[in-house]
């Protein structure tokens, strides 16, 4: 039957070779685009080669890379990537030799290099990532100055310029190195304008353009609540597939929307999930963050699915923590065992599941508690919690900062901010160092809080003291979302 289907498909869609080179994305084009956003890689890879236009329409050369880059991403297979990595140089010679016009060979060559640089800073990479952002970079900018009304440039500029932009201070000598340059503001203004052309013209790119504007307010801006509302606005008219529902519920569960969340990520089937794991880690964490002990069987199908290196650590340390819910000791101790021997510490979560699990420590119960719920939005349970035990915390000198940077998370989100403002600035004097997240943090939402209530003055002090501190952890973040304000207020000195 499935080869009935595809002889279908090439019956309907053939057409003779055409004399000169194009790009058009309809038809085949489309299905094939949709079919790897509905993970059926196999399906849009027969697709691929069923069309004899694939000669000429320059679009095919894209999809292919597109499957290649979303096979190889989700699953981290190593092998995959070492096998297919000769055909990005292929791909960008066949173009480079087309007759396509100028504007067109830049827009495809920008997208190729970009999914590679991608994966190369997935598997390890970086230089050759790096160096693949700056060639995409220098070459849709140069097409920008040349052919400004082409907007499938924007595509992909409107992206490298905001990474750029949220690359912290202390690599700016990196981008100095190799020439980058750009803003998260300026990003922004071009993934939004190629983002009207594509909702405009029904365009193949608008879900993926709305995606990249949603990650960009939220993750890039530190904007949840704004980046999960342009999402569910903008993207009411799409096709729902797995990658998309990715997006809703990354965006929701940032937003501490954990039971839109869960919704999002139960309309996935099992079988899409087990194609693309992280699904299932990101179910855990949902479940776990309603202290629900049936996450322990979503993180442990994360592991028997990923065979790859990123969030292994985190995984085992979030078992040992469903085993601390059910005072299973043994256990606990058996996965926090496992965190140091195996996965990597490339992600900020895998080095803080490291660090944390070098301390050998056993988190507080309640402490734990408080952070799961507060982390999945369901602060008022967090803070009944809480409460009862703040005097206790205070008085231990392991315990105290930790406690009062989370009240003042607690009554921040129920925007008690003359309340949340205090146990900040406990948090701060219990660790004038500034060696803790805790600590930077509470400095950092302060400045927030001050922003919110209209003393930009306060705002900028906090922002600019934020970025003079050196957590031993999520350092990176913290000073992004610091100068992210400091931006967003415009009038810092």
């Amino acid at each position: 039957m499935h080869k009935l289907v595809l002889f279908c498909f090439c019956l309907i869609f053939q057409t003779d070779v055409l004399a000169s080179d194009f790009v058009q994305f309809e038809g085949p084009v489309k299905r094939i685009y949709n079919s790897i956003l509905n993970l059926d890689f196999n399906y849009a890879r027969d697709l691929l080669f069923c069309d004899t236009q694939q000669k000429t329409n320059y679009a095919y050369v894209l999809m292919a890379n597109e499957l290649d880059f979303f096979e190889i991403f989700i699953s981290e297979n190593l092998y995959l990537f070492n096998k297919r990595k000769s055909f990005k140089n292929l791909r960008l010679k066949k173009i480079k030799n087309s007759s396509l016009p100028v504007e067109w060979k830049s827009f495809l060559t920008s997208e190729v290099l970009l999914q590679w640089a991608l994966l190369e800073l997935k598997m390890g990479s970086s230089l050759i990532a790096f160096t693949d952002f700056r060639k995409a970079l220098t070459i849709l900018e140069e097409t920008k100055q040349k052919y400004p009304h082409f907007m499938y440039t924007y595509k992909s500029l409107g992206v490298l310029h905001s990474l750029v932009g949220s690359i912290p201070d202390e690599f700016s000598w990196i981008k100095n190195l190799i020439n980058l340059n750009g803003s998260i503001s300026l990003g922004k203004k071009e993934t939004n304008l190629f983002l009207n052309y594509a909702k405009n013209n029904a365009d193949l790119f608008y879900l993926e353009s709305t995606a990249a504007n949603a990650l960009i307010i939220s993750f890039l801006e530190n904007k949840p609540e704004e980046g999960y509302l342009f999402w569910k606005k903008s993207s009411e008219f799409c096709n729902l597939n797995p990658m998309s529902t990715f997006i809703e519920a990354r965006l929701a569960m940032k937003s501490f929307k954990n039971e839109e969340a869960i919704i999002c990520l139960s309309l996935i089937s099992e079988t899409k999930k087990e194609i693309f794991p992280y699904l299932f880690f990101m179910e855990g964490l949902t479940k776990l963050q309603q202290l629900n002990g049936a996450a322990e069987i979503d993180f442990k199908k994360y592991l028997e699915h990923f065979h790859g290196n990123s969030y292994i650590k985190e995984t085992y340390q979030k078992l040992s923590w469903c085993a601390l819910l059910k005072s299973d000791l043994n256990l606990f101790k058996f996965y926090q065992s496992k965190i140091g021997m195996i996965g990597n510490t490339k992600t900020d979560e895998d080095k803080k599941a490291q660090n944390d699990y070098l301390t050998n420590d056993i988190p507080d119960l309640i402490l734990l508690k408080c952070r799961l719920l507060f982390d999945g939005g369901y602060a008022s349970r967090s803070l009944k919690l809480l409460e009862t035990r703040i005097a206790t915390y205070y008085e231990n000198p392991k315990l105290k900062t930790e406690c009062a940077y989370r009240m003042g998370r607690i009554l921040q989100s129920k925007k008690e901010f003359n309340g949340a403002l205090l146990y900040f600035n406990d948090a701060i004097k219990f660790d004038v160092t500034y060696k803790t997240f805790y600590a930077s943090a509470s400095l950092l939402y302060s400045g927030q809080i001050w922003e919110i209530i209209g003393d930009f003055e306060k705002s900028c002090q906090a922002y600019r003291n934020t970025l003079k501190t050196h957590p031993q952890q999520f350092a990176h973040s913290i000073h992004q979302k610091a100068r992210a304000g400091i931006i967003r207020l415009g009038v810092c000195k």
